[in-house]
C-alpha cells in the first residue's frame, strides 16, 4: 500500500514536471513573440515619426486653377503667396518640392486639385499660416484660396 502510494506520487510528480516544462516552453514562445511585436511597433513608430518630420514643412493650397505657374510653379508660388498674404516681397519663400494632390486632371466643372508645397523652412510655413489666419478669406483673381497643413 505504501509502495503504491509512493509509486502514484512519482507518476504525479513526473506528470507535473512534464506539464511544467510544456508551460515553460509556451511562456518562452509568447515572450519571443512579444519581443518581435515590440520590435515591429518600434519600427512602425520610427517610420511614422520620419514621415511626420518629412511632412512638417508641407502646406496644402486649395483654390488655384489648374495650370497656374505651368512653366515654373515654384517661382509662381514664391511670387504670388507674399502678394496674396500681404507679406514683404523680400520674404524668402524657398520651395523644396511642389506637386498636385493625387487624382486625374479635373474638368472645367470640377474643383481644381490641391497643391502640396514643401517649404524649405518651417518658420516660413508658420508665417504663411499666421498671415492667412489674420487676413481671413483669401481671393486671387476671383478664386477663393485656402491654406491648410498637409496631413496626408
Amino acid at each position: 500500500n505504501m509502495h503504491s502510494t509512493v509509486q502514484n506520487l512519482k507518476i504525479s510528480t513526473g506528470k507535473m514536471g512534464t506539464r511544467l516544462t510544456t508551460a515553460e516552453h509556451h511562456i518562452a514562445d509568447i515572450e519571443d513573440r512579444e519581443e518581435s511585436q515590440v520590435a515591429k511597433v518600434k519600427q512602425l513608430e520610427e517610420a511614422e515619426r520620419s514621415e511626420s518630420r518629412s511632412q512638417r514643412n508641407n502646406i496644402c493650397i486649395v483654390g488655384f486653377p489648374e495650370g497656374v505657374g505651368k512653366g515654373n510653379p515654384s517661382a509662381f508660388f514664391s511670387k504670388v503667396l507674399p502678394d496674396l498674404l500681404h507679406l514683404p516681397e523680400n520674404l524668402p519663400i524657398e520651395i523644396e518640392k511642389f506637386h498636385h494632390s493625387l487624382g486625374p486632371c479635373p474638368t472645367k466643372e470640377q474643383h481644381p486639385r490641391a497643391f502640396i508645397v514643401k517649404l524649405l523652412c518651417f518658420p516660413t510655413k508658420e508665417k504663411l499660416f499666421r498671415a492667412a489666419r489674420d487676413l481671413g478669406p483669401l481671393d486671387w483673381q476671383g478664386h477663393k484660396i485656402s491654406l491648410f497643413p498637409d496631413f496626408s
